[in-house]
């Protein structure tokens, strides 16, 4: 099973560097995460430190560029376009 996981991860990694010269990923507080106890075991499956190591691998390899994003980035209030960032968000 881990087997398949991993070749998984890396033809998702391979087609993500193929279409993307620049690939943004976020630094995600794993430990903090998999303290929630109903969330854990779906959080570790999902092998994300994996994940980003395939696809440092892979754009490195191509002369491309991958940039890590600090967990406390404020991505969702951030505009795509403008980049304007808003102060609060409604839910």
């Amino acid at each position: 099973m881990e087997n398949v996981r991993e070749d998984y991860l890396h033809k998702l990694s391979r087609k993500i560097v193929d279409k993307n010269q620049v690939v943004v990923v976020e630094n995600l507080n794993v430990k903090g995460m998999v303290r929630n106890h109903k969330l854990a075991k779906a959080i570790s499956d999902t092998s994300w430190g994996t994940f980003v190591n395939f696809l440092d691998y892979n754009i490195e390899k191509e002369g491309k560029v991958l940039i890590v994003k600090n967990k406390c980035f404020p991505s969702s209030k951030l505009c795509s376009n403008c980049h304007y960032q808003k102060t609060e968000l409604s839910i």
